[in-house]
């Protein structure tokens, strides 16, 4: 998947059970829709469903690239501007995905808490800078 952000490759990551889209170049996250919720409840998947949801993710993305910063790089459909809280994030009309730019997933899980720092440990363990 390309990132609708800058264009660069994204990588999925699995947190908690639950697998991400990360950009590594300007550290943008893509989450599915329902997505949010099940890392918001603190639940983690099972290995077995993160391996069938990377299958079926690769079954709908859409083999035309992305074509601007208005598309949805999981469907190709229109994104909009949607209120979490006090941000506003990215949302896809047809898939519900929400595209988070730096900083904006750990903030709308966390606030401003300081409850992030199993996230951060673990985008640690990945290799990925924060």
């Amino acid at each position: 998947m390309i990132c609708m952000r800058c264009k660069s490759s994204m990588r999925r990551v699995v947190v908690k059970g639950v697998v991400l889209d990360r950009c590594d170049r300007c550290r943008s996250f893509w989450v599915d829709g329902g997505e949010l919720e099940t890392l918001r409840r603190n639940k983690g998947g099972r290995r077995a469903d993160a391996v069938a949801q990377v299958l079926a993710e690769r079954r709908a993305e859409s083999a035309d690239p992305l074509v601007c910063e208005t598309m949805c790089p999981r469907c190709q459909e229109s994104v909009t501007p949607t209120r979490l809280g006090n941000m506003t994030v990215e949302q896809c009309v047809e898939c519900q995905g929400l595209f988070f730019d730096y900083g904006e997933l750990e903030t709308c899980l966390f606030g401003a808490s300081g409850k992030k720092d199993w996230f951060n440990a673990f985008l640690g363990l990945l290799g990925i800078r924060v």
